[in-house]
This record gives C-alpha cells, sequence and structure tokens, in this order.
C-alpha cells in the first residue's frame, strides 16, 4: 500500500518559532529522494526562503493574506465543533494503537492532532 514518507504542519511552517525547522523538516524530505534531490536548493538558503515567504509574506497568496479573516475557531457553531474534535479522537486513537505505534510518521500525525484537539 502506499504509505507517507512524513507528517508535515503548514500551522508549524507558519510559526515564528518553529518555522525554519519545519522548514528543514520538508527540505530534508527532498533531499532523501533520489528523484527530487538534485534539485533542491543548498542548505545555506532555506532559511532566507523561510524568512522571504514566511515573514516577507512573498510568494503565492493563501488563506493567511484574506482580508477580514477570523481568528481560529470562531467560525464554527459549537456542532461543527464537537463533530471536528469526535473526528480528532477517532484519528488519535487509530494512529496512536499498536498497528502504528512503531512509525515515526504515526507519532507526529498523533501530536500534530492532539495539539490541534487540544486548542
Amino acid at each position: 500500500g502506499c504509505e507517507p514518507v512524513a507528517v508535515i504542519s503548514a500551522d508549524k511552517l507558519t510559526d515564528l518559532n518553529v518555522g525554519p525547522s519545519e522548514t528543514v523538516r520538508i527540505a530534508k524530505i527532498l533531499m532523501n529522494n533520489p528523484k527530487i534531490s538534485e534539485h533542491v536548493i543548498d542548505k545555506e538558503a532555506w532559511g532566507c526562503i523561510w524568512r522571504e515567504l514566511i515573514l516577507k509574506k512573498k510568494g503565492l497568496r493563501t488563506v493567511y493574506n484574506r482580508p477580514g479573516r477570523l481568528p481560529r475557531g470562531t467560525q464554527f457553531s459549537p456542532e461543527m465543533l464537537e463533530a471536528m474534535i469526535d473526528q480528532l479522537d477517532r484519528l488519535i486513537a487509530k494512529y496512536n494503537s499498536s498497528d502504528w505505534e512503531t512509525k515515526l510518521t504515526a507519532i507526529r500525525l498523533v501530536e500534530l492532532l492532539a495539539e490541534h484537539r487540544d486548542k
């Protein structure tokens, strides 16, 4: 079957404290792919690219650029939030089970899902 090689977080990528390390995580994944590695920019430029795209907001526009964007969570009804939390709990339980407990991708996914649920 198909299995992910890594799990990354868009939220962490845009976080000022952990964004650079999430960028390194992505770059290392690409560097380990023989079909892509020769096209990855030099390690010395990774931090610069992150600063230009995230801090200076250069590059493509994203959902974070929308004018009037509401703070997280404010656009969901209590019923919607409850349904989302139920799904997070279901996925956390699934990927925290013995079938997945030794896979680094599952461990990372559970960490990220738990962070979202606990916010």
